[in-house]
């Protein structure tokens, strides 16, 4: 299973306009390590799994595609629809979200679930594995101990997809929808655009870079811990569940930093597509 696939389908046909076109080639966690016993074919193909681990991060942080700018915030609606009644606005062709499906208050009520789940994903699992592998590059000892990744605190990977699933057609292409399928009622605009202004905002807070600096001196030190094992194997002892171990670490920081990128993407979509049917309500009712 590659970081991209949960639920045996492909998570970028989940999500709106997907940002990237490439398919993650991570090999797979059972593919890395298949043996028990001690020896260096358990750990030999791992140098290649973080080689390509680490081009997927940087794509995932590509510059050009995930990282928000730091544009003005959406304004409210209300001096645009001034006295114009909900039913007279219904039939007014707007944007959306390529392949959105429900009104904008039942998608951001799952971009509220992303966000609450992945916005403190440095915080939460990465500051912590950090620490954990550095401290068995200090303590050799702790290498036979380590057999489970599950005193991390991990999100339910499953729970968000299937959020997402209901709210955005796969197939969908389209980019437009009538008023009414967008917006339930004309006070769904205000709550709708401070609700994403301020995931907005804080997604810009956690500064993705800072993130990528974290990942990528996490798989620095993995890989200088390969180094280790292979020079000074008597006092860098480790079985085949360790170097699974070390697989599942990387495997499961991919998983959650791509739904974050995804995250921070989607934001980003959803705020220009506010501002795109806040111009085209202003041109139509001025």
């Amino acid at each position: 299973m590659s970081i991209n696939t949960i639920l045996g389908v492909n998570l970028m046909s989940l999500f709106i306009t997907p940002a990237w076109n490439h398919t993650l080639a991570l090999i797979s966690v059972e593919a890395v390590s298949t043996q028990t016993t001690n020896s260096p074919g358990d750990i030999s193909r791992l140098p290649l799994f973080i080689s390509r681990f680490l081009s997927d991060i940087e794509k995932i942080f590509d510059k050009n595609t995930y990282v928000a700018d730091k544009t003005a915030m959406i304004t409210k609606f209300d001096k645009v629809l001034r006295d114009n009644k909900y039913v007279s606005l219904t039939g007014i062709e707007m944007f959306r979200p390529t392949g959105l499906q429900v009104p904008y208050i039942e998608y951001v009520k799952v971009l509220e679930l992303w966000h609450r789940e992945l916005i403190d994903v440095e915080e939460r699992l990465l500051a912590p594995l950090s620490k954990w592998v550095a401290s068995m590059l200090g303590d050799p000892s702790k290498l036979k101990h380590l057999t489970s990744i599950d005193k991390f605190d991990l999100i339910d990977e499953v729970a968000l997809v299937t959020a997402m699933r209901g709210t955005v057609a796969e197939k969908d292409r389209g980019t437009s929808t009538s008023y009414g399928q967008l917006i339930q009622r004309n006070s769904d605009w205000n709550i709708v655009t401070a609700t994403v202004n301020e995931m907005y905002k804080e997604y810009l807070a956690s500064t993705p870079a800072n993130i990528h600096k974290t990942i990528t001196g996490i798989s620095e030190n993995i890989n200088l811990l390969l180094t280790r094992i292979n020079e000074n194997p008597s006092t860098y002892t480790v079985s085949g569940s360790v170097v699974n171990t070390l697989a599942k670490v990387l495997h499961r920081i991919g998983r959650e930093v791509e739904l974050y990128g995804v995250h921070g993407y989607n934001l980003k979509v959803m705020v220009n597509n506010l501002d795109q049917n806040h111009t085209r309500l202003n041109e139509i009712l001025k």
